[in-house]
C-alpha cells in the first residue's frame, strides 16, 4: 500500500475557551446533568455526581471568576459530557444566562464533521472530506472496514469519506500496486518497517511530530506514548510515568496528601478492609477507590496484602512454553512436564522418556525385566519375587531335614547312630537337642531378602549359631 501521511495536528479545544470564560473546578449545587453545567469528560462528570469534590467543568452564568456569561462561547473536546450524554466530537456551546434558574449551555451551530480514533489518534473530518486527504495515500480493507464497521472487498485500497449524512464510509480507490513499507526518522536513525507493524521506541509527542511530516486530520496528546506504525502513523501506545488513560486522554494521576488532622486510614477506619486496602493505593497514586472497589490504574490489577493493605500488580498473562508439548505432559512455565512421575522431558527431542532399564509400551514405563517392578523411576524386585524365592529355598530347606530322618545316622529303632558319629570327624554338621543332624551348608542368610532370619541351633538349650552360620561339634 502506498503511504499516507496523517495529520497530527493539536487541537485547538483541548484545555479551554475561545472567549472570555474557560473551564474552572466547579461543585455542583444541582444535578449534575443540568444543561448549564459541560463536563471535560466521563471521569470528572461522575466525580461530580458520587463526591463532594470538585471537578472541571464549563458553567453558564456561574459568579465565580472564570464561569461563562450570557453570550460566551466554548469549545468542549471529544468526549466532553453535556446533560448526561458523552459527546464523540468537539461541539461549540454558546451561554445563555438570563434570570435563574434559566441559564443553559446550546449548541451553537450544528455539527458538521465526523470523527473518529486511528491507531490511538483522534482523527476529525469535515463534511465532505477524506481520510488520508493526499491523493496517493490510501487504507486496507482491513483497516477501513473496522472504522466504518463495512464488509469490503480485500482486492481494493480505500478512503474514509466523511458523507452529507455525517457518517464515516470506504470509498474504493484505484491504486492496484501499493507499497508495503513506511520510512520515518526516528531519534535520528532512518527506520523502514513494514505495513501493519510498529517501531517498539517511546516516542513523546514533539518527537512524533519531527519524525512524521504534518497533514490532515490527527491530533496528539502531549502525555501520552507513541511508537512509529505503518501508516505511517504515531500510534498512542500509552501514557507518560504519572499519568493515566481515561475517556482515551492520559491524565494526571491524583496523589492525595494526608490530611495533618485525619489521614485516609484514620477515615476509613469502619469501612472494611478493602476499603482501608485502597488508602495505601491512593496515598501513592496509584488508583482511587470507585463504585465500591479500588480501580488501579495502567491497567493493573487491585491485591489485598495482610488483611487491609493494598498494592497494583500487573496483570498475569499466560507462559506459554516454546514448544508445543507432547501427548504425555503438560506445560508448567516455559517448559513441559511429563504427567508420569517416572518419565522425564526431553526438551531437545520433546518427548517423555523412560529411565534406563525401562521400556514404553502404551505410554507406560516397564522394567525390562518382567520379575521387576517400577518404584521412584529404579526396577526393583518386588514381594511376589521374594515370595516365590522363599517359598523355593523352604521347599529345599524342609527336604534335607526329611531326608535326615531315616538315614545312615540313624539306627533302625531311629536313634541316633553314636557309633557313626564316632568314627566320622566330618566338619560341619551339628547334634541339636530336637534329635537330628542339620547340615551347616544352607543357603547364606544374605542371599535372601526375608523369610530365614529368625531360625536357630541350640546345643543343651543354648544358641550356638544362626541362620546361614558354619559350626563343628565333637570333632
Amino acid at each position: 500500500m502506498k503511504k499516507f501521511l496523517v495529520v497530527l495536528a493539536l487541537s485547538v479545544c483541548g484545555g479551554g475557551a475561545i472567549a472570555d470564560c474557560n473551564w474552572v473546578q466547579w461543585k455542583p449545587g444541582r444535578d449534575a446533568s443540568h444543561d448549564d453545567y459541560i463536563w471535560k469528560n466521563a471521569r470528572e462528570y461522575n466525580d461530580a455526581k458520587v463526591k463532594d469534590g470538585e471537578s472541571w467543568a464549563a458553567i453558564c452564568g456561574g459568579v465565580k471568576t472564570g464561569t461563562c456569561s450570557n453570550g460566551d462561547t466554548i469549545v468542549a473536546p471529544i468526549d466532553h459530557v453535556f446533560k448526561g450524554n458523552t459527546e464523540t466530537s468537539r461541539i461549540t456551546y454558546v451561554c445563555r444566562a438570563g434570570l435563574r434558574p434559566n441559564h443553559h449551555w446550546e449548541p451553537l451551530v450544528e455539527n458538521t464533521q465526523c470523527s473518529f480514533r486511528f491507531e490511538g489518534s483522534n482523527v476529525t473530518l469535515d463534511k465532505g472530506q477524506k481520510f488520508p486527504s493526499n491523493s496517493e495515500q490510501t487504507m486496507t480493507h482491513e483497516e477501513c472496514s473496522k472504522i466504518t464497521g463495512e464488509k469490503l472487498s480485500n482486492t481494493k485500497t480505500y478512503k474514509i469519506l466523511c458523507n452529507e449524512n455525517l457518517k464515516l464510509t470506504c470509498v474504493p480507490q484505484n491504486n492496484s500496486t501499493p507499497d508495503d513499507t513506511c520510512s520515518a526518522k526516528i531519534k535520528g536513525q532512518n527506520v523502514t518497517i513494514k505495513r501493519g507493524t510498529e517501531y517498539g521506541v517511546d516516542l513523546t509527542a514533539e518527537e512524533c511530530k519531527s519524525a512524521i511530516p504534518s497533514a490532515h486530520g490527527a491530533s496528539y496528546d502531549n502525555n501520552a506514548i507513541y511508537h512509529f506504525y505503518c501508516g505511517p502513523i504515531c500510534k498512542n501506545v500509552g501514557c507518560k510515568k504519572g499519568y493515566h488513560k481515561e475517556g482515551g486522554q492520559c491524565v494526571k494521576n491524583e496523589v492525595k496528601p494526608p490530611k495533618p488532622e485525619k489521614t485516609c486510614r484514620d477515615q476509613h477506619a469502619k469501612d472494611g478492609n478493602a476499603r482501608l486496602a485502597c488508602c495505601d493505593v491512593e496515598d501513592a497514586g496509584l488508583g482511587k477507590w470507585n463504585n465500591g472497589k479500588c480501580n488501579c490504574y495502567d491497567d493493573k490489577n487491585f491485591e489485598i496484602v495482610n488483611v487491609n493493605h493494598g498494592q497494583c500488580i500487573p496483570k498475569q498473562q499466560n507462559i506459554i512454553p516454546e514448544t508445543k508439548c507432547p501427548d504425555d505432559a503438560k506445560p508448567v512455565g516455559k517448559t513441559c512436564v511429563c504427567n508420569d512421575n517416572n518419565m522425564t522431558y526431553n526438551a531437545g527431542k520433546n518427548s517423555c522418556e523412560c529411565p534406563s532399564g525401562t521400556i514404553k509400551t502404551g505410554g507406560v514405563c516397564k522394567c525390562a525385566d518382567p520379575n521387576k517392578e517400577l518404584v521412584n523411576g529404579k526396577c526393583e524386585y518386588g514381594d511376589a519375587h521374594w515370595s516365590v524365592q522363599i517359598d523355593e529355598y523352604y521347599s529345599k530347606l524342609h527336604g534335607i531335614i526329611d531326608g535326615l530322618k531315616l538315614n545312615e545316622w540313624r539306627d533302625a529303632e531311629g536313634n541316633f547312630n553314636t557309633a557313626r558319629l564316632a568314627s566320622d570327624s566330618i566338619a560341619g554338621v551339628v547334634l541339636g537337642t530336637v534329635g537330628g543332624v542339620v547340615t551347616a551348608h544352607l543357603v547364606k542368610k544374605n542371599q535372601l531378602k526375608k523369610g530365614f532370619e529368625d531360625i536357630q541351633c541350640h546345643i543343651g538349650g543354648q544358641s550356638v549359631a544362626d541362620y546361614g552360620d558354619g559350626f563343628v561339634v565333637g570333632r
